[in-house]
């Protein structure tokens, strides 16, 4: 179940939501140019600036956050199979009760999210 948790709800929680962050390099800076300040008093907004990452960096980071947040065309979901690779009827039945069982987990962690 772990391993099914972590391949599917937690990869698509934590890549499907980066580039809200990331989209504004201020919001998450990929590097610093500049030290970080020892003391809050040295804080100044030219060299909160001077710190940030060039506008190359910020559009190469950008664009990768942009391609891992994006749903792929031919994604293929849990429980789903595109391909017809099974025949055999005890096969299918326990396809089609894994399905079951996705649909009511489903409804269950909706419930439990209301």
């Amino acid at each position: 179940m772990i391993l099914i948790f972590t391949g599917t709800a937690q990869h698509a929680a934590v890549n499907f939501g980066q580039f809200q962050t990331y989209k504004f390099a201020p919001n998450s800076p990929s590097c610093m140019r500049l030290p970080p300040p020892k003391n809050t008093e040295e804080v100044k907004i030219e060299s909160i600036l001077q710190s940030l990452p060039t506008e190359e960096t910020a559009s190469k980071v950008i664009r990768l956050t942009f391609t891992l947040s994006s749903f792929s065309p031919n994604e293929v979901y849990l429980g789903q199979y595109p391909d017809p690779l099974f025949q055999e009827e005890a096969v299918l039945e326990m396809m089609e009760e894994y399905r079951q069982d996705l649909v009511r987990i489903s409804e269950e962690k909706k419930e439990t999210n209301n």
